[in-house]
């Protein structure tokens, strides 16, 4: 189904109203001929939805993700001075396998209890290693066990549009354009605000359990008695199963269309290239010595891939100039819009500077956003990957960066393009828009 937008209420020009605010800060940004206006965010909204009724959802490694990505391909090598694509191999059923290994372990090694003193260990040994996978491949978001797991390959696509003039500073904007397995903890709308609470009750009993079955071990092997909490552990074992045997149903087979999360974010980055190619190709590039540097980057939802293929391989590249990355990230609602400070389970710091130049121009352009740390939990974002390798970057958010939330369509089957607001696409146009003219205006300035 063709997504047809609606418009509510009157979508006004944001810069037009504070033309002399902006003057006041960067005196050259409205000399630009690159504007952003509502016709633009429009134009986002139709590339996404035509990307869906296309391609429908696009699983890291299928068809339907390789062929979005050619179509994103295609569209930058309109307006960019270079495109490629760069494939990379992972595992993406490895990230999220440690909610199914944790409902086995529950089941299969609380069984060895029955066997004896030698069940002892091998339930606290499988306990540990569920424990440990979880860490590493969700909280960290490494690739330890890749190795237990089928290659397929992902592919990231980069366009890039040179300055007039010598590459002095550079800007990344970029998204991603795979979508998630439907999450069943998120499927039912009323039950979405005791995802949190689920997750945490089901993690802290599987842990508990874990520290039980090692106390046990390691007095056993020192003492070779029996703990007195050893008497409650059956019923601990009984009580928490609900909890922990969730887990195993975690995903669904089902796919998400991803509109928001996060074909969007894609469908602006596009749009800005279009607009500065379009720009340059007229003999009017704006930029004197900003290069500018667009990807679609694959497999994000499957532990933040692609973006460690493209850092690992340009990492020389990122340091060569000061870099930039303007990521976007699950573009929803325009009164939600906000900046990570903190990304990866909040491991990974992000860039305070850029943050605080992004919220200025946020603000004089009349889109108020708040800053914060990722949700612990909530995973993270493409900007981790470059935070981690002192990158600067950031990710603009369009909904809530809780916890607990309601009301949610990232990851479920109600992720279509009707869902994104006109308003929130405009506002992130105009600011990536503006933020790009500020570095250029900064580095040329000096």
């Amino acid at each position: 189904m063709t997504y047809k937008t609606l418009v509510h209420t009157e979508i006004y020009n944001h810069i037009e109203d504070q033309k002399t605010n902006i003057r006041t800060i960067y005196p050259k940004l409205l000399d630009t001929t690159v504007m952003i206006h509502t016709t633009d965010a429009k134009d986002a909204l139709t590339f996404t939805s035509d990307i869906i009724d296309d391609f429908g959802p696009r699983l890291t490694g299928t068809t339907a993700c390789e062929k979005a990505g050619d179509a994103i391909h295609a569209n930058l090598s309109k307006y960019c001075d270079t495109t490629t694509k760069e494939q990379f191999e992972t595992c993406p059923n490895s990230f999220m396998a440690f909610m199914k290994i944790f409902g086995i372990v529950y089941v299969c090694f609380s069984s060895l209890l029955l066997i004896g003193r030698a069940g002892i260990y091998l339930a606290a040994l499988g306990f540990s290693f569920a424990t440990l996978y979880a860490y590493l491949h969700f909280v960290q978001y490494k690739e330890t066990f890749n190795f237990l797991f089928k290659k397929k390959s992902g592919t990231n696509i980069i366009g890039k549009i040179s300055p007039k003039n010598e590459i002095k500073r550079r800007v990344i904007v970029a998204g991603h354009h795979d979508s998630a397995k439907v999450m069943n903890f998120m499927a039912n709308p009323k039950l979405q605000k005791w995802y949190g609470p689920r997750i945490i009750t089901g993690l802290l009993i599987f842990f508990g359990i874990n520290g039980l079955l090692l106390a046990w071990a390691i007095i056993d092997i020192f003492t070779g008695t029996i703990p007195q909490f050893v008497n409650y552990l059956p019923l601990i074992l009984l009580v928490g199963s609900p909890a922990v045997l969730q887990f195993y149903f975690f995903n669904s087979k089902e796919v998400s269309p991803g509109a928001g999360d996060n074909m969007i974010a894609v469908a602006i980055t596009c749009k800005l290239a279009e607009l500065y190619g379009t720009a340059k190709k007229a003999g009017k590039n704006p930029l004197n010595h900003t290069e500018l540097v667009f990807i679609s980057f694959d497999s994000e939802e499957a532990g933040i891939r692609g973006s460690r293929a493209y850092v690992k391989h340009h990492l020389k590249e990122l340091r060569s100039v000061p870099t930039f990355l303007f990521n976007m990230d699950s573009i929803y609602h325009v009164d939600e819009l906000s900046f990570l400070q903190s990304d990866l389970n909040q491991i990974v710091k992000l860039s305070d500077s850029m943050i605080e130049d992004c919220q200025k121009i946020a603000q004089e352009l009349g889109y108020p956003t708040t800053k914060g740390k990722i949700a612990w939990g909530g995973g993270a974002t493409d900007a981790a990957e470059f935070g981690r390798h002192g990158i600067e970057a950031t990710t603009l958010l369009g909904m809530e960066n809780h916890v607990i939330r309601d009301h949610l369509v990232y990851h479920t089957m109600e992720d279509t393009p009707d869902k994104i607001e006109l308003e929130a696409v405009l506002a992130s146009l105009q600011i990536a828009n503006q933020y790009i003219l500020s570095k250029d205006e900064i580095i040329s300035s000096s």
